[in-house]
């Protein structure tokens, strides 16, 4: 479900606003994140502001509806698999089922996606393989807790298809953990939101790596709702450092700035350096560089890196 959270009435009526559980949520979430980090819980990138919905009374309000459109989307997914049992194909056609994004309900102070935190990196995912063509050893309705990406749904597909794959993919089939949900498996996963910003996830683990440089790291065994950074805890930096070794280089950007409540981003192919202002909607997901409207600011920021020709890939800069 995405904004608007328009349902039928009767999928609203199933939950009555005095009825509704709002998410965990504590005052005090953002008092241990970088810049960056409130960055992304504050901007209202979807939905409008976390003060702006509790400012309306609208927190019970916007829950009940966006449990009433996930109610309608499930309704419209058992008529169509209801259609597909009644036709000649329910007996060999495969259900994969996905979501593109999670939604923040209010958790970090945030409404909406593009997030590194659960929330929003966290999908609906089922396969179902067809009757006269189940997986050896597959077993209906198991819960696979491995870390898996949306990466992994073309392996899996044209593995599925018995198709032959191109080239080198980035993603892994599936099939594997049908059959066996506890199979031996990759330990993490990469979830990418915005230029230079990474979560590294594991089945108990998060890592969350800003452009600026500043992080988040959390034990989600113990601290499920991501409510305390561990990031400068001695006793858990062994962890700490293999995860964070896995942040993809980015070969294509030389560096990653933050300037103020910019970020600047600089190709190593020598091009143009991409500007994002981090205090307007959908810019913390680069949809547009706004560079042509601060020349003064790109001259600045390449004559500090011409002075600074040895400076590190992430700056947090005060000019």
């Amino acid at each position: 479900p995405h904004q608007p959270l328009y349902a039928p009435k009767a999928f609203h009526d199933m939950y009555p606003i005095d009825r509704v559980v709002l998410p965990k949520y504590i005052s005090n979430d953002l008092n241990d994140l970088s810049q960056a980090g409130k960055d992304y819980a504050l901007i209202p990138t979807t939905s409008g502001t976390h003060a702006s919905v509790i400012r309306g009374d609208q927190w019970k309000q916007a829950t009940s509806s966006y449990l009433a459109t996930v109610s309608f989307v499930d309704h419209i997914i058992g008529n169509m698999i209801h259609a597909l049992d009644q036709s000649d194909y329910a007996k060999n056609t495969w259900i994969v089922l996905w979501s593109d994004h999670g939604w923040h309900l209010g958790e970090k102070q945030h409404w909406g996606k593009a997030t590194g935190w659960y929330r929003a990196t966290r999908v609906p995912f089922i396969i179902v393989p067809p009757k006269n063509n189940e997986p050896k050893g597959f077993v209906p309705g198991q819960v696979c807790k491995k870390p898996v990406n949306l990466l992994d749904l073309y392996p899996t597909l044209i593995d599925i298809a018995g198709i032959p794959s191109p080239h080198k993919l980035d993603g892994t089939s599936l099939l594997p953990l049908l059959s066996n949900p506890t199979a031996k498996w990759k330990e993490s996963t990469i979830t990418t939101f915005g230029h230079g910003n990474h979560a590294i996830s594991t089945s108990r683990w998060r890592y969350i790596q800003y452009f600026d440089g500043s992080a988040e790291f959390y034990d989600r065994k113990t601290d499920p709702h991501e409510w305390n950074n561990l990031i400068h805890h001695p006793e858990h930096q062994s962890k700490l450092e293999e995860l964070k070794s896995q942040v993809p280089e980015e070969p294509q950007y030389k560096h990653f700035i933050r300037y103020k409540r910019f970020k600047a981003v600089v190709p190593s192919d020598g091009s143009e350096i991409l500007l994002y202002n981090h205090a307007k909607e959908n810019h913390l997901e680069g949809r547009a560089s706004e560079a042509h409207l601060h020349p003064d600011m790109i001259k600045k920021l390449k004559r500090w890196l011409a002075e600074n020709p040895n400076a590190p890939k992430r700056i947090n800069l005060n000019l």
